[in-house]
């Protein structure tokens, strides 16, 4: 099984990614389940369970059984991304530029648009707080798993810390990723 979380620059795509990597642990073991960025994937990986993150139209995408994708305001995506910006003056990290480049801000929703036009499940960001539970249990539903969204909820929350450096290839969580107004 192939799943794909796709969506736009700052809308929860992280937080996205998590959450059906963590119900698919939980449902299929940890041993089952592949996940990774996109420019990680390696498509001969045995595991039967395969998790890509993109925020770019890729080959990859086709042939996915699943497409999750993800909504967010754009004024608060340009809020965030100038947000991110300031964060990489201070700390430059050439690999995470992209997330903070308003100049391409129409080019990047483009790509968004078209993800979410073709998901199976489009998240809207405010859900992530307000009702972190429905949102599991609707991926719940579209992957046709039973678990108990608050176990999710509560592996997710203990998985999810920002590096204070680096990166993290489980959850993809990077030292100042989480933008704060």
């Amino acid at each position: 099984m192939k799943i794909v979380t796709a969506g736009m620059y700052r809308s929860g795509t992280t937080w996205q990614f998590n959450a059906v990597r963590v119900i698919c642990e939980m449902a299929f073991g940890d041993d089952m389940v592949y996940s990774c960025w996109v420019d990680h994937y390696k498509k001969e990986d045995p595991r039967p369970v395969h998790i890509i993150k993109t925020h770019k139209p890729r080959k990859v995408i086709n042939k996915a059984n699943f497409l999750f994708s993800t909504y967010r305001k754009p004024d608060e995506i340009k809020g965030s991304m100038k947000r991110r910006a300031e964060y990489l003056k201070e700390n430059p990290d050439t690999r995470f530029s992209a997330e903070a480049n308003i100049a391409r801000f129409d080019e990047f929703m483009a790509f968004a648009d078209h993800f979410r036009k073709r998901a199976n499940y489009v998240q809207k960001f405010g859900m992530i707080r307000k009702d972190p539970e429905r949102l599991i249990q609707d991926y719940c539903d579209v992957l046709d798993v039973e678990l108990n969204p608050s176990d999710v909820v509560s592996e997710l929350e203990k998985q999810m810390k920002v590096p204070e450096s680096g990166y993290d290839p489980k959850t993809l969580l990077h030292e100042g990723h989480i933008t704060k107004k």
